[in-house]
């Protein structure tokens, strides 16, 4: 009788901790919490990524501006200077014919960089709402870790 009851007992301690492991596990306190800061994180560092893809970009435009402006100026300059040296007909005319053409791409240029520049913008705003959301995920595993310490 008493090893009956001694393999009831036994029985039963194996049955429990057989099933136990059955059982899904339980999350560790703040799991949850601690997944959406590493996400925000990786947003955030995702989002200034696309800020420093855009801010070159802008650079990029401008410079390139730059260099059709300085093409303009550089035409002006040389027609202003063949008219004092009283140049012959045919430079002034080939300088003449420069600064037409040198006027559109100041043009396209400056489109360029408002375009550049305005999507460098709406990237700063996508930066603030990821760092946001990165400080509201910080706040709220903070709260969870004081309520579970």
């Amino acid at each position: 009788m008493r090893l009956t009851l001694f393999a009831v007992v036994l029985g039963a301690a194996v049955l429990t901790t057989g099933c136990s492991a059955l059982l899904p596990p339980q999350p560790a306190p703040c799991q949850q919490e601690r997944s959406d800061v590493i996400g925000a994180k990786t947003m955030r560092d995702l989002a200034d990524t696309e800020s420093a893809d855009a801010s070159l970009k802008a650079a990029n435009e401008q410079l390139a501006a730059l260099e059709v402006k300085s093409a303009l100026t550089n035409a002006t300059t040389q027609r202003t200077f063949a008219v004092m040296n009283h140049a012959d007909a045919a430079t002034i005319a080939r300088l003449d014919q420069q600064i037409p053409d040198a006027t559109p791409k100041v043009a396209a240029a400056d489109a360029a960089i408002k375009a550049a520049e305005a999507d460098e913008d709406q990237v700063k705003g996508f930066v603030e709402t990821r760092t946001k959301q990165l400080a509201d995920a910080q706040s709220k595993l903070d709260k969870c870790r004081q309520e579970h310490p």
